[in-house]
């Protein structure tokens, strides 16, 4: 059992790119919100992977496949939660922030605002009862 929820993922049939979902939102949706590219859609921020890193308030910690990682595309925008102003955690994109970060590539940045975020998901407002 302890090998197997070390490995998951190798034993799951995992998504990629345009077939990315949670639960019920589909990653079609959220870029219904902000856009696909940094041409369309809300602005890309642009910084280098050790700024962004010191900005999540949640640091990636999952270890991930570097097959996937090695493959990923720095050209697509990665999708970051924002609260409050401060950048929560990488929604999508955490293959691309793991070959950008050796190299302290620049990464471009999409937020997504918890106000958003909860829509999509279903999630109550934090400040109702």
């Amino acid at each position: 059992m302890k090998l197997i929820l070390e490995n998951w993922r190798k034993y799951m049939n995992e998504a990629h790119g345009t077939d990315t979902t949670w639960d019920d939102v589909h990653i079609n949706d959220v870029f219904e919100i902000i856009g696909k590219s940094c041409e369309e859609g809300r602005e890309c921020k642009s910084m280098p992977a050790s700024e962004l890193r010191k900005r999540l308030k949640n640091k990636p910690s999952v270890k991930l496949d570097p097959d996937r990682v090695k493959k990923a595309n720095l050209d697509y925008p990665l999708i970051v939660v924002v609260k409050d102003g401060e950048y929560q955690y990488i929604m999508d994109g955490n293959h691309r922030f793991a070959k950008a970060e050796p190299k302290d590539a620049i990464v471009q940045v999409k937020e997504l605002y918890t106000e958003e975020y909860n829509k999509l998901f279903g999630v109550q407002n934090e400040t109702s009862n």
